[in-house]
This record gives structure tokens, C-alpha cells and sequence, in this order.
């Protein structure tokens, strides 16, 4: 499973031991340093660069005439589609909305989103069997799930369409990270996910705290815009953090 280190335009240095890219589109928007890096990176390189859509941190993603023109600006190889954090009729709205529009720019990854892992299930299953639904879609997980059940089980949901030939899916992507053992298990059992983002290594690493020692609530999982000092104990931290990380995910 391949990791995305989450990084603000300071911490940008962080994510280059990785070919894998989570790229926040009001970053983008708001920000040149930033907006330069992941353009280059997606243009230019053989990195793979998600654009996401806000959702996770606004509760509710860019609306397609906002978020549009910046994903033809980057030219990502995958971009999120809007979605509402734990709203099922809301995130479908969003998805039969996004299907109208011509020309929309492949591939991109969709977000079931739900109040309860029955909803979860119904918006992916709305969403796989949809009469233009796109072949090579992704699929993305959100870490809000975990307040209702795990990623293990929905996986199992997605592993039921993503084995059948008539539904061919994408790529599976886990958005975000609560608990970072949670990627033992999952690298176990459903070997076939794609890839993980998070902002801990970076947000941890910036209280000098490494992962190894996570406890739940002990840190929140905001941008941080601080910018350690080199050769300090929290650009050790960091860097320690990143290389944790990816082992636990086996991306090598």
C-alpha cells in the first residue's frame, strides 16, 4: 500500500520519499509554492497525485465550478469528487450532479458516505451500479467511517464489486488515518488497497512526538503551517514518521 504524507507549503520536503501525493485543492487554490509543487509533480514526474476536494476539512467538498478549474490546472492523475462528510443524499446529489457535466476530466475517485454502514453501503452500491457510472473510478474510504464501524468491513464491501467483471472499479484509496496500526491489519487482509493519506507523521512529528507512541486524543490532525528547523528533534521526528509509516503499509 502505497503512503501520502499530507503536507503544508512548509513541510512540502517531507512527502519526496514518496511517489504517492495527496495534494488539498484550497491549498492549491490559496497557495503558489504549493500549487507549483504538486502541478510539477502530476505534469512533469511519473508521481501518482491525488487532488482532494476539502471535504475532510470543511465537512462538505468544493462545488464542481470552484474545484474544476483547479483540477485542469494541476492535471492530477486522480481527483476526488465532492462529497459530505457522513451524508448519503447529500454525496449523491454531488455524484449525479458530477455525471452531467461534459467532459469531466478522468479518472476520478468517489466517496460513499453514509450515517451508518448500511447507508455507507447503499451509497457505494448507488454509486457502482449508476447507469453512466465510469469504468476505472476509484474509491475512496474516509477515516469518519470509523465512527461506526471499521475499514476492514466496508473493504469487504468493496471487494464484493471489485471482483465482479461487470463493475470494473478503480483503485481503492483510504482517506485519512486514525490509528496507524489500523494499516497492519488492512495491508493483511485486503492486500489489493491501493493507497493511504495522513497529515500525522508531519503533524506529530511537529510536537516531537513519534508515531510509535500514538495514543488516541493525544494530537488533532490539522495542517500544521509550522516549519521545523533542519537537524532538529522534530524534523527527526518527521522524517522517522514518514519511513514508520511506510513500513507498516509495506510501501517500498
Amino acid at each position: 500500500m502505497k503512503v501520502a504524507v499530507v503536507a503544508s507549503p512548509n513541510t512540502l520536503q517531507y512527502t519526496l520519499p514518496s511517489d504517492y501525493h495527496m495534494a488539498l485543492a484550497h491549498l492549491v487554490r490559496d497557495n503558489e509554492v504549493y500549487r507549483d509543487f504538486y502541478t510539477t509533480a502530476a505534469r512533469f514526474t511519473d508521481h501518482e497525485v491525488i487532488l482532494d476536494n476539502g471535504a475532510a476539512e470543511f465537512g462538505s467538498a468544493m462545488h464542481f465550478d470552484a474545484l474544476l478549474p483547479i483540477v485542469r490546472e494541476v492535471q492530477p492523475t486522480v481527483w476526488v469528487m465532492p462529497d459530505v462528510v457522513k451524508n448519503m443524499i447529500a454525496t449523491l446529489w454531488h455524484y449525479n450532479m458530477g455525471l452531467t457535466y461534459k467532459n469531466l476530466p478522468e479518472p476520478f475517485m468517489v466517496v460513499p458516505q453514509g450515517a451508518d454502514e448500511q447507508e455507507w453501503g447503499d451509497c457505494l452500491e448507488h454509486m457502482v451500479r449508476h447507469v453512466a457510472f465510469v469504468p476505472g473510478t476509484w474509491i475512496g474510504i474516509s477515516k469518519f467511517c470509523l465512527e461506526y464501524t471499521t475499514r476492514v468491513r466496508l473493504l469487504g464491501i468493496v471487494d464484493f464489486y471489485r471482483t465482479d467483471t461487470n463493475i470494473p472499479i478503480g483503485p481503492v484509496h483510504l482517506l485519512g488515518l486514525e490509528d496507524p496500526m489500523e494499516l497492519r491489519s488492512i495491508v493483511g487482509l485486503c492486500p489489493w488497497v491501493h493507497g493511504v493519506d495522513t497529515m500525522k507523521p508531519i503533524s506529530y512529528g511537529l510536537e516531537q512526538i513519534k508515531l510509535e507512541d500514538y495514543r488516541p486524543g493525544i494530537h488533532g490532525d490539522e495542517t500544521d503551517t509550522r516549519s521545523p528547523a533542519p537537524y532538529s528533534f522534530a524534523d527527526v521526528c518527521i522524517k522517522h514518521n514518514v519511513e514508520y509509516l511506510k513500513e507498516l503499509a509495506n510501501d517500498k
